[in-house]
């Protein structure tokens, strides 16, 4: 898609609405873009200019001919039309173009609905027929299933103004009964089909049975997927009822739930939602892991936290805090500057004072460093002002790890030794970073374990003392190659060096075994995992999994992101092979790491003399 100008793409929290028959479910689920803004775009919290929930997208004239807000891939469900609300700032009216794609649209004007529509200064609401609707050029447009996009735009003209849309809904859907859902749910035993029709039919349902059934799951259901798609479906539940509903279930939850319903109550488009999940997040009784899930969850919905959770949460865990860093970083300059300047003032955690530097560095396109009061004045002397800012580039951290930063915190390093790890380096860009590396001259490197284990070594020397460090090395299971994690110095880089060097390759890939390793010192879940664990996790493979309790990557991905939302641990994936990289891509995306693609070229096979 061209990115005339400013080009933002997120889950747009704001786009429930109570008046409405049927909510639009804005949940992602890795399906892509839902919200697309052309021109110069924000967000808006709360004020006139939000009718429901708490945020809303903002879009004002930029560099390029056009602006506007598009809302991508609607499920309609049988809907006699579609509505959406709208406020146009200024003083005078204005004319917008609407357009609805069907799954059959092409890019040309007249292959879609399209007609214009005045709007007036304040709320308007769009009404969108699609029933009996056809193209400019005569094609029956088909809207029974889905709006491919929905778009409200216009040409920019002197002196226009900021258009905000906030909520989406259908008019005319019929509720489908919960009860063939359920029976469908008891039926299937394979969880990776129950989150199939968790997808497809809780949308259906009325918000009161989507969040029942919801709720259900993530009470019973043990299966990753199916419970991601039962906490996504949550989050697009603004109701009070849905809000009181979710946070009755949390209170009687058990440990390992909490934190999944923590994040759906933040990610939910309610004021009263956005109060509750702030007041766990500040609670200091709470447990960490909800409290941290719960500021995640804010930041899933972009909404900027308040700045009085800094505050709080400076005495707390640090995953709290980092929590926050990402969350202010989502909601942007405008709305998270205050809040990433507050975080750096007085912090001692590297994990936090990279975070927010870096995130300041991004969203400004000036690079201050790590200094509080040199960003505070230089925020003085631009907050207000607009514009396209390039992002500086910045690497906050001592450390490298096939050239990926690590800072001075608490690491783990989770190392693939599977017998594919035997193959040699040749070809591709593996062969290009041993080739070109400088700390990799002179070294002898036949094997991905070879170049695995210098990348280590030279990481732990690139780390001043008092780094605490993890090594992990996984095949069929995972085993410790230090001591849990421990402080470094000169004694332990010299040891875990020799170990990793003297490391064997062989048996299969349990990726699984080596981050619960990581994620649970103690090998199961305890209140001492966010202080004892780390804050950043580099995991290297070179295939995908083919042993372990979770074989399966979608299910795998699933699994370790909800361990995360409690957490906030960044993970880095390298990937050394030349297998499906996805689960690697989707863990480092979801957590703010870097995707590293390091592969070499497949080994030819020998030479066969034919067979007679």
């Amino acid at each position: 898609m061209r990115r005339p100008s400013v080009f933002l793409c997120a889950l747009l929290c704001g786009l429930s609405l109570a008046q409405s028959p049927r909510v639009v479910a804005w949940t992602d689920g890795g399906a892509g873009e839902m919200v697309t803004l052309e021109g110069e775009g924000s967000w808006v919290v709360g004020g006139e200019r939000v009718k429901t929930g708490f945020a809303a997208a903002r879009v004002a004239p930029g560099a390029s001919d056009f602006y506007g807000i598009s809302w991508n891939d609607l499920g309609t469900a049988g809907a006699a039309q579609l509505a959406v609300d709208v406020f146009l700032e200024g003083t005078r009216p204005a004319t917008f173009r609407i357009r609805a794609d069907d799954p059959k649209s092409g890019r040309g004007a007249k292959d879609a609905l399209i007609r214009n529509e005045l709007l007036n200064p304040g709320w308007n609401r769009v009404d969108v027929p699609l029933v009996g609707m056809k193209s400019g050029d005569g094609r029956d447009l088909d809207f029974s299933a889905t709006v491919r996009r929905l778009q409200v735009s216009k040409r920019k003209e002197a002196d226009d103004a900021a258009l905000v849309g906030d909520g989406v809904f259908l008019v005319g859907a019929k509720d489908a009964p919960k009860a063939p859902l359920l029976a469908a749910l008891a039926a299937e035993k394979d969880g990776a089909k129950r989150a199939r029709l968790l997808r497809e039919g809780l949308d259906a349902l009325s918000e009161s049975d989507r969040v029942a059934v919801a709720v259900g799951v993530l009470k019973n259901d043990r299966h990753a997927r199916a419970r991601r798609a039962a906490r996504e479906a949550l989050a697009g539940c603004g109701l009070d009822a849905s809000v009181a509903a979710v946070q009755a279930a949390a209170k009687g939850a058990s440990a390992p739930d909490r934190p999944e319903l923590a994040w759906a109550l933040a990610a939910m488009p309610n004021v009263a939602a956005r109060a509750a999940a702030e007041k766990l997040a500040a609670d200091p009784k709470a447990d960490v892991l909800d409290r941290t899930a719960a500021v995640t969850g804010l930041a899933s919905a972009a909404a900027a936290p308040s700045i009085t959770l800094v505050a709080a949460a400076k005495s707390a865990p640090w995953s709290i805090r980092a929590a926050l860093a990402a969350a202010y970083r989502k909601a942007g300059l405008t709305l998270g500057a205050d809040g990433l300047i507050a975080l750096l003032e007085g912090e001692t955690a590297p994990r936090i004072i990279g975070d927010a530097a870096d995130a300041l560095a991004h969203l400004s396109g000036t690079d201050l460093g790590v200094d509080a009061a040199a960003w505070k004045r230089w925020w003085e002397a631009n907050r207000g002002k607009t514009g396209a800012r390039k992002p500086a580039t910045t690497k906050y951290g001592t450390g490298r790890f096939y050239g990926i930063t690590v800072p001075p915190g608490r690491t783990a390093f989770v190392l693939d030794t599977s017998g594919s790890m035997r193959e040699p380096v040749v070809g591709g860009p593996a062969a290009k970073w041993v080739a070109e590396a400088p700390h990799l001259k002179g070294k002898t490197i036949k094997t991905r374990l070879d170049l695995a284990a210098e990348e280590l070594a030279h990481a732990l020397e690139s780390l001043g003392n008092g780094a605490t460090v993890g090594v992990i090395a996984y095949s069929e299971s995972a085993q410790w190659i230090s001591k849990g994690y421990e402080p470094l110095d000169a004694a332990l880089r010299d040891k875990l060096s020799t170990r990793v060097r003297a490391l064997t390759a062989a048996r299969k890939t349990n990726i699984y075994d080596g981050l619960n390793l990581a994620f649970r010192p103690q090998k199961k879940t305890g209140p001492m995992d966010t202080s004892e664990g780390p804050d950043t996790l580099f995991l290297l493979s070179d295939g995908n999994p083919s042993t372990g309790k979770i074989e399966d990557i979608q299910e795998l991905r699933d699994e370790v992101l909800a361990w995360n939302l409690g957490r906030a641990i960044r993970i880095h994936c390298v990937n050394v092979g030349d297998a499906d990289a996805r689960l690697l891509r989707a863990l480092a995306s979801s957590s703010g790491g870097t995707y590293l693609d390091l592969k070499s070229d497949r080994p030819e096979p020998p030479d066969e003399e034919p067979k007679k």
